[in-house]
């Protein structure tokens, strides 16, 4: 096995004894829940940071109207993944049509300022 597979497992193994071993049933469970929801956070931050860096200047070529757009898609996106537990668990069949509204309006937004984009900048 190459250093990487035997990495990969014992990362697994680890999470598995966390999960089995900390007293108080599912507190392992949620404690490792909780700490790869963090690091997927910091990831999405880290990449957005990264394409914000690298688009910048064309990002604000947009015009107001469209970067307005743009953000308050990104906005939604993420006010939606945040809420998305009590969205679509708590709150019933509004919470799940809401929450899909938002998600669907967002990745139309997203759409059409691309679509702005392209038209334009080529």
């Amino acid at each position: 096995m190459s250093g990487a597979t035997v990495r990969n497992i014992a990362i697994i193994l680890g999470l598995a004894a966390v999960v089995a071993f900390l007293p108080g049933g599912d507190t392992g469970a949620a404690f490792v829940e909780q700490i790869l929801s963090a690091i997927f956070v910091v990831l999405i931050a880290l990449i957005l940071g990264q394409l914000y860096r690298r688009f910048q200047s064309e990002i604000y070529g947009l015009g107001d109207r469209w970067r307005l757009v743009l953000y308050a898609c990104v906005g939604a996106i993420v006010f939606a993944l945040a809420a998305a537990s009590r969205m679509l668990s708590d709150s019933g069949p509004a919470g799940l049509v809401v929450w899909f509204a938002l998600m669907g309006g967002a990745a139309y937004g997203l759409y059409a300022t691309w679509r702005q984009y392209r038209e334009y900048s080529i």
